[in-house]
């Protein structure tokens, strides 16, 4: 019985949504990289709906990437190269001598 009050109480419960917490730091080479795809992409002429369906991931993982909120896979960046009829090196700039 005592469990039967505790899901009719849940059920009634309100839930509030927390808001969605951005990340306080982006991986400067995280960003690196996604500044680099986003200019190869750029520089090739496709469209991002093009360059999606090329490696297989859907436009709000595509857009979170090109953030940098999330990194790209080697399977991604590979995938982005061939497509992209570049060198996937070209993904990964030459750090700067300090």
């Amino acid at each position: 019985m005592q469990v039967r009050s505790s899901v009719l109480h849940m059920k009634n419960a309100t839930i509030q949504k927390r808001p969605r917490q951005r990340l306080s730091g982006i991986d400067p080479r995280r960003k690196r990289v996604a500044d680099e795809v986003r200019a190869c992409i750029a520089r090739s002429g496709n469209s991002r709906a093009a360059v999606e369906d090329a490696i297989g991931i859907s436009q709000s993982a595509l857009s979170r990437k090109l953030r940098a909120e999330s990194a790209f896979t080697v399977d991604e960046l590979l995938g982005l190269a061939a497509f992209l009829d570049v060198e996937a090196s070209e993904f990964f700039p030459k750090e700067r001598a300090r």
